[in-house]
Order: C-alpha cells, then sequence, then structure tokens
C-alpha cells in the first residue's frame, strides 16, 4: 500500500498489538493528518500490510466488523417477520369482526 513519507512525518506511538501485528501510528506535521499503518513480519522483514479480509481474518478483527452488521441484518429480519405477523393477525381479526375478505 502507498506509504506517506517525507521530513514532515514523525512516528507517535505503537497504538495497538497482538501476536501477529503491530499497528503504529504516524503524524504528519503539514497537514496534521494522522497515519495508522498496520506492520507484520515477513520472513525477518517488517511490511506494511494492507487492511483487507486477509487481514480482517487473520487478525480476528473481522468480530468488530462484521458482529455489527450481522446484528443489524438480525434485527431487522426480526422487525419485518413481526410486523408481518402483525399485519396478518389483524387482517384475519377485521375479517372475523366485520366480515368480508
Amino acid at each position: 500500500i502507498p506509504l506517506h513519507t517525507g521530513p514532515e512525518m514523525i512516528f507517535v506511538m505503537l497504538l495497538e498489538s497482538d501476536d501477529r501485528y503491530y499497528t503504529y501510528l504516524y503524524f504528519d506535521m503539514d497537514t496534521y493528518r494522522r497515519y495508522a499503518y498496520v506492520m507484520e513480519e515477513v520472513n525477518g522483514r517488517w511490511v506494511v500490510v494492507p487492511e483487507d479480509l486477509y487481514f480482517y481474518f487473520h487478525s480476528g478483527r473481522w468480530l468488530r466488523v462484521f458482529l455489527p452488521l450481522a446484528l443489524t441484518w438480525w434485527g431487522v429480519e426480526v422487525v419485518v417477520t413481526l410486523v408481518v405477523w402483525i399485519f396478518r393477525r389483524s387482517a384475519r381479526l377485521r375479517a372475523r369482526l366485520f366480515g368480508g375478505s
């Protein structure tokens, strides 16, 4: 992935680490932007890892991304199912009370 380099870039801190990946935070003094780079050791060298599906799967961070999506999906599914059930139940009740179709 492209790295932002230059004399205005300074190392700030180790942001996060686990047994395989290290996330370092860098700061651009000219634009005041922060850059977080995830590093992994490969064959004795430290390389920047792109945050793709491979990274999320092997780092265990997929839970932080996909768990909220799954919970939202199932929440919508439950609400839609309840609305359909209430609509059908009320239609049967209307037909029984007032006759008709």
